[in-house]
């Protein structure tokens, strides 16, 4: 019999060995060029008198921007714009996902409605969307929707009230305290709640063959708490209205 170290593969042959090995390489050269980068960076800038690091989050900014959900100043330091920036993004994805969310339930219903009309408008719907590049539909709804849209000082007044022009949408906005954000939390423990008890309602008719009718009376009973939350708790604030726009 052949003895079994015989059988052994060298290691500069094991494909299993390179891979790892020049994935490792790969790093090691990753590294000292990020290295490298970071040193020219660096250097530069001690010439230039300046430090390397973050110290520069405490300057001042220096310019303004056009909304912000938090008091901010030009004179503040830039901490104080990047988290106004960043409060503004978790508002456009907040809106967004919800937004989102409920035209995606409502297509998902239609999709199965025995309404012929409503059935082959969500169908239409679903394949325009879905084969349309999104650049081509920001394209879209930029330049044949709000690029139409009038001046800021001509703006449209929508109930709500809601004003619509080219520098954009505003809406009512929850007034910004602390009891907004308790209610807010308040909302999302809510929200948990409502599918706990979904689910527990689902198992019950599942494996116990009973209505469900008390925990729907529940899930419907939390549906109106939160909307009287929304409605009258939240303290909207309406968009103001200006000689410059809204």
């Amino acid at each position: 019999m052949i003895d079994e170290e015989n059988q052994k593969i060298p290691l500069w042959r094991d494909e299993r060995f390179l891979g790892i090995a020049l994935q490792v390489i790969a790093i090691l050269i990753f590294i000292v060029v990020v290295a490298i980068m970071i040193s020219n960076l660096n250097r530069n800038l001690v010439q230039q008198g300046t430090k390397f690091g973050f110290s520069f989050l405490g300057n001042e900014a220096g310019f303004s921007i056009s909304e912000s959900l938090i008091p901010y100043k030009p004179k503040d330091p830039y901490t104080q714009v990047l988290l106004a920036g960043l409060i503004n993004s978790l508002r456009v994805m907040i809106l967004g996902i919800f937004f989102t969310t409920i035209v995606g339930i409502l297509a998902g219903i239609t999709s199965f409605s025995e309404n012929w009309l409503l059935r082959n408008l969500n169908r239409v719907y679903v394949e325009v969307v879905r084969n349309t590049p999104l650049l081509l539909q920001l394209f879209f709804w930029y330049f044949a929707v709000f690029f139409t849209l009038p001046k800021p000082e001509e703006k449209l007044e929508l109930p709500g009230p809601i004003f619509m022009s080219k520098r954009g949408i505003s809406i009512p906005w929850p007034e910004n305290n602390q009891n907004v954000w308790l209610w807010l939390i308040v909302l999302v423990i809510g929200a948990i709640t409502t599918i706990f008890i979904w689910q527990w309602r689902n198992k019950l008719m599942t494996e116990k063959a009973t209505s469900g009718q008390p925990q729907l009376i529940a899930i419907i009973s939390i549906g109106i708490i939160g909307l009287l939350i929304i409605i009258f708790a939240l303290g909207w604030q309406p968009p103001i209205a200006t000689e410059t726009g809204a």
